[in-house]
């Protein structure tokens, strides 16, 4: 009975390591993300930022939103499951040590938790820039009425 139980919990761990491969998965694509919204912030050169620029903050901002969350739920996944293997060595008698994975698991939700403000920031640069091509447009705008005005005039 012995052997069954440690077979059993065997299972568990064995459940608990998948999802920590997963969770490693999630991590570095998680880190991926994040390296190319700070790689698309730097490209921001031009002033004001082309539109090409913009979009690629943009898309660089959904991607890593939707990493963090993955990255979210593969560390709560991780830590169900760590969970229940230690609930399950326990229940069996046996001492099994997951705390790597917990770790693991801790660091990602942390690391995830940063993601809104770095979007929340890059959203505001981003903001700014289009400001500036709308003061432009406005400032065109503004031009063209008063050489519409001059055109009014000269036609009297």
């Amino acid at each position: 009975s012995e052997s069954a139980t440690d077979a059993e919990v065997a299972k568990w761990v064995a459940q608990a390591n998948a999802a920590n491969t997963a969770l490693g998965t999630a991590q570095s694509e998680l880190d991926s993300a994040q390296l190319a919204l700070s790689t698309a912030l730097s490209a921001m050169t031009s002033d004001p930022a082309t539109p090409a620029q913009l979009q690629a903050i943009e898309d660089a901002q959904t991607a890593l939103t939707a990493k963090a969350a993955a990255a979210t739920a593969a560390a709560n996944a991780a830590n169900t499951a760590v969970t229940a293997a230690t609930d399950a060595a326990t229940a069996a008698g046996e001492a099994i040590d997951l705390s790597a994975i917990t770790s693991a698991a801790a660091a990602a939700l942390a690391d995830a938790a940063t993601v809104s403000a770095a979007t929340t920031a890059s959203e505001s640069a981003t903001d700014a820039e289009v400001a500036k091509w709308v003061a432009q447009a406005n400032a065109a705008n503004t031009a063209l009425g008063t050489a519409q005005s001059e055109l009014d005039s000269a036609q009297l």
